[in-house]
């Protein structure tokens, strides 16, 4: 039996690989349609205000671009048209609308995760769904959780060689989010590097050119609207800066996928505890991340929240506890295996550079290089791969409820 397969022995207890999906699919269906209908009751949430005005402004055949939406209109307009065809827009009915489109994250993670773990689809596609940062997202009016939908369908096209149908999927993508224009280099890495490696690249490099070609389109549709509008942020470029470069997004994302990460997290330890006995120079390392931390985290937006300006900056017990936990979150990144072959820096480097370009500190702005990293990484045993889907359902319900009672959302 492959290592794969010991790995998720729980599922071989079904007579087919479906029943799994069967039974997963009905549960987390069930609790999908409960959320959207305890949503249905609630008022506009945080930043969803805007981007319901924004809808309700096209809807109505005023195509104005609203002012407190900093990101390019697009799903503002998608939204629009499938409203105009319904005939309403009320808030319940334009959510509903948002959920069944969001529902495309799904279906692309499932995607791309088969194509690249085969087999272990299933658990990995319920425990995206499952992502407390992401779940609130899935029932409000944001773009982030369609704008992943493009982003892990594109990707799923450039790795099955649709490279044309990947930079189109693209082009959509940065008319709904433009600052996540920089994963257009993630698919364009992947489709460059040959299956047999960077040494067989010189002699295949006119076939590898030819086929990252298509992804010029994004890219030149990004510098144009960046030259015509002058910044990367549609609005609001006092709090959204071009590229002004912090480590504060970088540390609170490392501190996050600790925390979401806690099994992980442990065998991480075990493994590094194991490694320097036999070679004792690896302390150095978390000394050197935890000491990155502690002298490199920078917050100075002045509307980042309370984690990033008081715990994580001020306040020394918080403080020393989130260094520990990114010390050896970088370790668990680090040790993991992703898929394809060679993914592993493009996505550690532009995962890095996307968050730290952010200057306002927010956890949701994981949401993608997350996604990324569950889609390709190697599964853990099977249990620890259950044992964290209940974790993160309970931690999804639990954000839904913050949501729902205090109208807060990360």
């Amino acid at each position: 039996m492959s290592k794969l397969n010991r790995n998720f022995y729980f599922a071989e207890r079904f007579k087919t690989a479906g029943a799994l999906t069967i039974v997963l699919g009905v549960a987390l269906g069930i609790l999908y349609v409960a959320a959207i209908v305890v949503f249905s009751s609630v008022p506009q949430l945080v930043d969803e205000r805007s981007h319901f005005a924004q809808v309700t402004l096209f809807y109505r055949g005023d195509w104005r671009a609203l002012p407190e939406v900093a990101t390019l209109p697009g799903y503002g307009a998608f939204l629009a048209m499938i409203m105009r065809m319904i005939g309403e827009n009320w808030l319940d009915v334009t959510r509903v609308v948002h959920c069944c489109c969001c529902l495309a994250a799904v279906g692309g993670f499932f995607a791309l995760r088969r194509r690249l773990w085969p087999g272990t689809e299933t658990v990995a596609t319920a425990q995206f769904l499952c992502l407390p940062l992401m779940t609130p997202f899935f029932f409000i009016i944001y773009t982030d959780v369609p704008a992943n939908a493009l982003l892990l369908w594109g990707m799923w096209a450039a790795r099955g060689g649709r490279t044309i149908i990947s930079a189109l999927l693209f082009c959509l993508l940065i008319l709904m989010r433009q600052h996540e224009f920089v994963w257009v280099a993630l698919a364009a890495a992947l489709v460059a590097r040959p299956e047999s490696g960077w040494s067989s690249f010189p002699a295949q490099w006119r076939a590898r050119f030819i086929a990252v070609v298509p992804f010029a389109a994004p890219l030149l549709l990004f510098l144009a609207f960046w030259i015509w509008n002058g910044s990367v942020s549609l609005w609001h470029t006092d709090i959204h800066p071009d590229f002004r470069f912090q480590t504060g997004n970088v540390f609170v994302g490392l501190l996050l996928t600790g925390v979401l990460l806690p099994l992980q997290l442990c065998k991480s330890l075990i493994d590094f505890v194991r490694r320097s006995r036999s070679k004792p120079w690896l302390v150095v390392i978390p000394l050197l991340i935890f000491a990155a931390f502690w002298f490199g985290f920078r917050s100075t937006n002045p509307i980042n929240g309370t984690l990033a300006t008081e715990y994580l900056r001020n306040y020394t017990p918080t403080r020393v506890a989130a260094g520990v936990i990114i010390t050896f979150a970088v370790w668990t990144l680090w040790r993991s295996k992703i898929r394809p072959a060679g993914a592993g820096l493009p996505l550690a480097l532009i995962s890095t550079f996307f968050l730290a370009a952010i200057w306002l500190i927010e956890p949701r702005y994981l949401i993608v290089p997350f996604s990324l990293w569950l889609a390709m990484r190697e599964p853990e045993e099977g249990w620890i791969e259950v044992v964290t889907l209940a974790y993160w359902l309970v931690l999804a319900i639990f954000m839904v409820r913050v949501a729902v009672n205090w109208g807060f959302v990360v």
